[in-house]
């Protein structure tokens, strides 16, 4: 069984990036030795074994995982911290197909408000914005 790492980031401007590591030991060596060559730190991680599942991907307009949608969201002292939605329905966009439509995403706000917390380690309060971005594959 394969072991995986899952390390989130923060930078000081209070932005986070995950990694996502697959192993077949403790990857704690590993993180290690990319923290010696990051500016950023690690906020958190979980290391054990993966669960694995059968996706079915459902295909669309933006089928790609490199495409993904930024959620942003403010906590009360006015942090930002963003939810990162890949290969988003079209339907959640607004007629230029990039500002998301906050009326259709109503369960996700509704999910991320008071549970998802900022890099400050506040709550998010509420919604900010949405917008389409293209990252490259693999990142």
């Amino acid at each position: 069984m394969s072991t995986g790492r899952y390390m989130v980031w923060a930078d000081t401007g209070g932005r986070t990036r995950a990694t996502l590591l697959d192993g077949n030991a403790t990857l704690a060596s590993v993180q290690a030795a990319l923290q010696n060559h990051s500016q950023a730190d690690i906020l958190f991680y979980i290391e054990g074994p993966q669960v694995g599942s059968t996706p079915a991907p459902a295909g669309g307009v933006f089928p790609s995982v490199g495409d993904t949608v930024r959620l942003t969201f403010t906590d009360a002292s006015g942090n930002m911290l963003n939810v990162v939605l890949p290969a988003p329905s079209a339907n959640i966009f607004l007629a230029d197909s990039v500002t998301v439509d906050a009326t259709m995403i109503g369960d996700i706000i509704t999910a991320v408000v008071g549970t998802v917390l900022s890099a400050a380690g506040n709550p998010a309060t509420a919604f900010v914005a949405g917008l389409r971005g293209v990252r490259g594959q693999g990142a």
